[in-house]
């Protein structure tokens, strides 16, 4: 009796310590009536520098909780920033879609409570014509998505490290969504989110690149010579997806 009530007890603890990853989504791609209230009746701390865009009016702090009249913003609750000057955080709406821009390099969007083996998922373009840009991902593993390009491009990551994960641009990128799935999980395809609640895939388990003829030219990017590039993924649940891309050097 004692040592099944023993067995009984550290099988409790073992559960009780167990965490679990918790799928999460947040989608920049229409931003709500609610928020552009808040945004727009906040002037102390935010501005509004066009008719379709507000910008941070005052800095906001690492760790910080982005808040707009007093509310948390929605569609940004459960993420944090690193330090951010005013003006480098700018929400854009009626622009089809939708945006979150970080204006400037080495900004920080960190993703808290990730395990080993979550598929992080981040829809992101250029924040200038012609420029690649694109971000980088210090504790997770890129599945598929170039590092950089000039088109809309969705990033799809591994998570090897358990903690929070901290996405940091080159240089001003508009966010369009950001995910995160637990093993196992379909992961987000923002393509087809439109601009409601996003539909779910399943995780790429193949990529190659073709050239503009339709080609297969590699498996690999960063073996492949500089110029335009098909990707073209293909998920478990057999669908397929493709982006165009840029490679600036060989």
């Amino acid at each position: 009796m004692k040592k099944l009530l023993l067995l009984t007890l550290i099988t409790l603890v073992a559960f009780n310590s167990m965490t679990y990853a918790v799928n999460r989504t947040w989608n920049f791609m229409k931003w709500s009536n609610e928020t552009k209230a808040n945004l727009a009746t906040d002037v102390t701390n935010w501005a509004a520098p066009s008719a379709t865009r507000f910008s941070n009016a005052v800095a906001i702090a690492a760790g910080t909780t982005v808040m707009a009249n007093g509310v948390v913003v929605a569609e940004l609750n459960g993420l944090t920033f690193g330090s951010l000057a005013a003006d480098k955080f700018r929400i854009d709406y009626g622009t089809n879609p939708d945006r979150l821009i970080m204006n400037g390099n080495n900004l920080i969007i960190n993703v808290p409570d990730c395990s080993v083996g979550d598929t992080l998922v981040v829809y992101a373009k250029t924040g200038s014509t012609g420029v690649a840009r694109g971000v980088t991902v210090a504790n997770a593993t890129r599945i598929s998505g170039a590092a950089l390009s000039v088109d809309s491009v969705v990033n799809v990551f591994t998570v090897t490290t358990a903690g929070q994960i901290s996405i940091v641009n080159n240089a001003g990128l508009q966010y369009r969504l950001i995910s995160i799935s637990a093993p196992g999980t379909p992961a987000v395809n923002p393509i087809t989110t439109g601009l409601s609640t996003p539909a779910l895939h399943s995780v790429p388990v193949k990529t190659v690149y073709l050239n503009l003829n339709g080609v297969v030219v590699g498996h690999d990017f960063a073996s492949l010579r500089k110029g335009l590039y098909i990707q073209k993924n293909w998920y478990s649940d057999g669908k397929t997806l493709s982006s165009k891309l840029v490679k600036l050097t060989d």
